[in-house]
C-alpha cells in the first residue's frame, strides 16, 4: 500500500513593490501578531522566537517546525514536519498563514501581490529499495537504465494576467 505523507509546506506572496513602510510600523506589526498568535488557541506556543533584521526591513517569528517571514518584497510561511512524528494538516495551515496575513494586510495594507505560490514537500511509501525509479516509471512515460536517485517532479499552474498592465512571468 502505497501513501504519500506531507512533511513540509510553504506559502508565499511576493509584491509588486517594496512595502517600505515595513521600515517604519516593523515593531508595531510584531506586537500585534505575537499579541493575536498568544490568544488564537491554533497558535498556542507556536512561534518562540522574534528575529529583526533594522538594516534589511524584515522580521521572522520561528518555532520548532513554524517560521514566519515579512520582508520588503514578499511574505512566507513555512512548517517543516521533516523530524516530527505529527501529521501536517495542510488545509489547517492554509488557515493559519490567512490568518497571520491578516494581522500583517491591516497594518501594511498591501495591494500589489505580484504573485501567490504554495509548495508542499511529500513522503512517499513504497515497497521498492529503488524509490526514484519507481516514481520515475509510474508518474511518466521515461524508463530509466541503472538507479537513477534525487528524482524531482515540479509543475506549474498559471492562472492569465487579469491587469492590463500586467507582466507575464
Amino acid at each position: 500500500n502505497n501513501t504519500m505523507k506531507p512533511l513540509k509546506l510553504t506559502i508565499g506572496m511576493k509584491t509588486s513593490r517594496p512595502m517600505f513602510r515595513l521600515s517604519a510600523i516593523g515593531g508595531l506589526l510584531i506586537d500585534e501578531l505575537l499579541a493575536n498568535t498568544t490568544h488564537l488557541k491554533s497558535f498556542s506556543k507556536v512561534f518562540k522566537l522574534v528575529e529583526q533584521d533594522g538594516v534589511k526591513n524584515n522580521f521572522r517569528l520561528s518555532g520548532d517546525n513554524h517560521n514566519f517571514y515579512v520582508g520588503l518584497n514578499d511574505i512566507q510561511y513555512s512548517i517543516d514536519y521533516y523530524n516530527s512524528k505529527s501529521i501536517l494538516d495542510i488545509d489547517y495551515e492554509i488557515s493559519r498563514f490567512i490568518s497571520l496575513y491578516e494581522v500583517v494586510n491591516n497594518s501594511l495594507e498591501i495591494n500589489d501581490i505580484h504573485r501567490i505560490g504554495m509548495v508542499c514537500e511529500y513522503q512517499v511509501s513504497t515497497k521498492t529499495t529503488y524509490v526514484s525509479k519507481e516514481l520515475l516509471e509510474k508518474i511518466t512515460n521515461y524508463k530509466p537504465d541503472g538507479y537513477p536517485a534525487k528524482f524531482s517532479l515540479q509543475f506549474e499552474q498559471r492562472h492569465p494576467i487579469t491587469n492590463a498592465v500586467g507582466i507575464p512571468d
